[in-house]
C-alpha cells in the first residue's frame, strides 16, 4: 500500500514498507554530527548566497556521513562560487 512522509504505511499492511519508512531520518546537518547513514541526500537549497552551506565544519559533516551513497541537490552555478564546492563538483 502507499506510504507517506508520516512514517506509517497505509493500505495492505506492508510491514517492509513501514520498516523502511521508519529507517528514514530527516534532519539538519548539525543533527548528523557523529552519525552515519547508508544513503545521505543533501539539499543545499541556495541559488545565490551560500550561507551555512559553505561553512567548512558543516560541509565536512555533509560530505562524511554517507557510508555508501551521497546525493547533493542544488544549484551548480551557486555552489561553484565557493572554492571548496568547486573542487568537490570538479571531482564528482
Amino acid at each position: 500500500g502507499g506510504g507517506g512522509a508520516s512514517g506509517t504505511a497505509g493500505g495492505g499492511g506492508d510491514d517492509g514498507e513501514a520498516q523502511a519508512l521508519r529507517a528514514v531520518a530527516v534532519s539538519t546537518v548539525d543533527a548528523f554530527q557523529g552519525a552515519e547513514r547508508e544513503v545521505v541526500l543533501v539539499s543545499t537549497c541556495r541559488t545565490q548566497s551560500l550561507g551555512f552551506v559553505a561553512a567548512p565544519r558543516r560541509l565536512n559533516v555533509m560530505l562524511t556521513r554517507a557510508r555508501r551513497h551521497l546525493l547533493v541537490v542544488g544549484s551548480s552555478s551557486a555552489l561553484l562560487t565557493d572554492g571548496r564546492w568547486a573542487a568537490i563538483l570538479d571531482a564528482a
